[in-house]
């Protein structure tokens, strides 16, 4: 056989692999499933164009189908129809959640982003239409005083990140830091007194509490990793936080009043502590269950809790997307002993769902932001 023949017989041979797998040139696909509402669907799809059809059981009334990596979604007569346009094989993720009604006492103030990637802060009230707070354009973390009356953010609007203060209705902005650095995350002491934040001097995030009526600074943390995003203990006495590495991150908490740090977790990668209302139980994300990856390559984060001094940690959350944000949600007069929100991200796609603390075991809720012409959510900061 000349090289000729050699060549074009492994060149027919190759294309004919390639068909049989499928991978030479995308196709057509249909697959068929059963779910009920609030179940997860996870189905692997193929490269190419498809559809993924799936009869849903459960109360229809009032609900919403969500999914990730499709170009199309239907929800009609308890069939749900996903299509999708994938570059490669990947996995289609799907539900179908309740959705949550607001309740005329429910304050949500949330960070937008629009197509210029400009942010700005938004408060709605009940179902209310949204309010804009700021016009600026680079406004975010908007953290309600224990009181209500006054929201903390950042703004960069005059360079690096600096920490404001407004009432709530968005009046009456005061700057209140003005260094070279930039400062970021800010929670309020239970008393509405001082703030703790994360600043980084010398290129070195630390935490550190501000004096709202003094303007004086006191440094808390001192540490080679980045101490990020704090929270203030109910009781006033400690503060949790997180180190921000890319690799074996954890929650720490130290005395408010100063000393060394004490570790609350040691496995896998972890951050974002947040303190439960009644000062027994933190939230905070995880990637130590290595549940997938985002665009990124990097494991997703899962929704944990645990004990205010780190013990009994559990996951509450499970989905293939990050669940970077887990709040406490006020407990309302014959509502359940606890919720908690979660704010989801599927790459640039924000979503917010409703958990039941109380057993954990309760179908999240879609919460539905109405969306201002021009801005799309990007967190849930506050709600009151």
């Amino acid at each position: 056989m000349t090289m000729t023949r050699f060549r074009l017989c492994l060149i027919v041979i190759v294309v004919i692999a390639l068909l049989v797998s499928g991978a030479a040139f995308p196709s057509a696909h249909a697959a068929s499933c059963t779910a009920s509402v609030g179940e997860e669907l996870v189905i692997p799809s193929p490269r190419g164009t498809g559809t993924h059809t799936c009869m849903i059981s459960g109360a229809l009334e009032s609900v919403l189908p969500v999914c990730s990596r499709c170009t199309k979604i239907t929800l009609s007569e308890g069939m749900l129809t996903l299509t999708y346009d994938l570059p490669e094989a990947a996995t289609v993720t799907a539900w179908v959640y309740p959705e949550y009604t607001p309740e005329p006492a429910d304050q949500v103030y949330y960070t937008a982003v629009n197509a210029a990637s400009q942010t700005t802060l938004f408060r709605r009230e009940g179902a209310t239409a949204p309010q804009q707070l700021t016009t600026w354009g680079s406004e975010s973390d908007a953290i309600l005083s224990p009181d209500g009356l006054h929201l903390a953010f950042l703004s960069k609007h005059e360079g690096n990140p600096e920490l404001y203060v407004m009432n709530a209705d968005g009046t009456d902005v005061q700057r209140l830091t003005e260094t070279p650095f930039s400062e970021s995350t800010p929670a309020w002491s239970p008393d509405g007194t001082r703030l703790v934040y994360a600043a980084n001097p010398n290129d070195q995030w630390d935490v550190y509490i501000l004096t709202l009526a003094t303007g004086e600074t006191r440094q808390l943390t001192n540490s080679p990793i980045p101490d990020r995003r704090p929270s203030w203990s109910p009781d006033g006495a400690f503060i949790a936080f997180g180190t921000d590495s890319a690799q074996d991150g954890n929650v720490y908490r130290i005395a408010a009043e100063g000393g060394a740090a004490e570790a609350l977790t040691t496995v896998g990668n972890n951050g974002r502590p947040i303190y439960a209302p009644d000062g027994t139980t933190i939230t905070f994300w995880s990637r130590r269950d290595e549940n997938g990856t985002d665009k990124n390559g990097v494991f997703m984060a899962e929704g944990y809790l645990m004990s205010a001094i780190g013990e009994d940690q559990r996951r509450v959350t499970h989905s293939i997307m990050n669940d970077f944000i887990v709040l406490w949600l006020p407990v309302r007069a014959g509502g359940p002993a606890s919720r908690l929100l979660r704010v989801q991200t599927d790459n640039d796609t924000y979503r917010a769902h409703l958990v039941m603390a109380a057993t954990l075991t309760d179908i999240p809720h879609l919460v539905v932001i109405p969306e201002v012409e021009g801005w799309a959510l990007r967190t849930i900061d506050s709600w009151r």
